[in-house]
């Protein structure tokens, strides 16, 4: 996962425990020495959030861990009696894009985002549901104008204006074969990168949004550039 064009941080395998920070050019670093897989990290506030499951009574929560804590375990972010995971911070850490149960399925929340980077303190608010009908896999637009995020048949689609008094409207964008939730927006949201499964290996989808838009104006479809890993 990047934080930056020269940061990035990326869990242990083969055995190791661990959260990695490397940044290109040095050697790497242990940020931690938990299992928690992080889902997003910003350097400007110092924060990083993970799913946790530590109650049994909450079930799966998202937890923040500061650079400035006294504690490297963490602390409760959004916890609630169900299951809240794939926390992403927006661009300008102002909110938090998350996926929880509470309806009984997966659906889309937006809540706002506090922190003190001094103190090593942060706090979320009160979430709001975006999505219907499913949703899940959260990824912001760089200017934080545009939420984008799965549904479970396979669409992308797009929420403009998320933390708005009223939010925009929800657009189907295009749809993607064999949802795997692991996938990247570039900053202008013009490409974006899945994974999807393949019978040999892993293949990864380019789609170029712009030109998604204007063949869903004309009625024609058109499918991704793939490249095979």
């Amino acid at each position: 996962m990047w934080a930056t064009n020269a940061r990035f941080l990326y869990t242990s395998g083969g055995g190791e425990t661990g959260i990695h920070e490397y940044i290109v050019g040095r050697e790497r670093e242990l940020a931690s020495d938990s299992g928690d897989v992080p889902t997003s990290v910003s350097v400007e506030a110092g924060v990083t959030l993970f799913p946790t499951f530590r109650d049994p009574k909450l079930r799966s929560d998202v937890w923040v861990r500061s650079r400035k804590s006294a504690t490297r375990d963490g602390a409760p972010l959004i916890s609630r009696q169900f299951d809240e995971g794939q926390a992403q911070l927006s661009p300008e850490q102002r909110w938090i894009a998350y996926v929880s149960n509470e309806t009984g399925a997966n659906e889309l929340y937006v809540a706002p985002f506090r922190c003190d980077a001094s103190a090593g303190e942060a706090k979320a608010g009160n979430g709001e549901q975006l999505s219907s009908g499913g949703g899940f896999a959260p990824s912001w637009r760089a200017a934080g104008q545009e939420l984008f995020h799965f549904k479970i048949d396979g669409s992308v689609m797009s929420v403009e204006q998320p933390t708005g008094p009223v939010s925009g409207a929800t657009a189907r964008l295009f749809v993607v074969s064999g949802v795997i939730p692991e996938w990247g927006v570039t900053n202008g949201a013009r490409r974006f990168l899945f994974a999807v499964p393949s019978i040999r290996h892993r293949r990864y989808v380019v789609r170029n949004a712009a030109a998604d838009r204007q063949l869903k104006m004309s009625g024609w479809r058109k499918p991704g550039r793939r490249l095979s890993m």
